[in-house]
């Protein structure tokens, strides 16, 4: 059997088992911080995979908003007749029949030192 020990013998024996329980639960709790600051996955690395996150998403709508446009444009050419013409004006320098096109030279600006 334990011996019979004093009130103040116990709360000597309960006051050392709360300081070892604080010591071992900032000890733990100084381990976690230490490797969220400066572990592997840390938080300077989790910010900038956060921002890093952020910039794909924008650009994966982005990205969407623009092959939205180019398939409507694609449909437009395989189905509009006005556009396939127009494109061929635009990129191809065809003309209709009977048309006469007009080409005037560039006329470059004087310069300053030029009066």
């Amino acid at each position: 059997m334990t011996p019979n020990l004093s009130r103040r013998q116990i709360e000597a024996v309960n006051e050392k088992r709360k300081k070892k329980l604080y010591l071992a639960t900032a000890g733990v709790l100084g381990y976690l911080l230490f490797l969220f600051l400066f572990g592997e996955v840390n938080l300077p690395h989790y910010l900038a995979m956060r921002k890093s996150y952020q910039q794909m998403k924008n650009d994966i709508r982005q990205l969407t908003r623009e092959n939205a446009g180019l398939k409507k444009e694609a449909d437009a050419l395989r189905s509009d007749p006005e556009q396939i013409e127009s494109l061929a004006r635009q990129q191809l320098d065809l003309t209709k029949e009977g048309e006469i096109i007009y080409e005037f030279p560039r006329s470059e600006s004087p310069s300053p030192s030029n009066p």
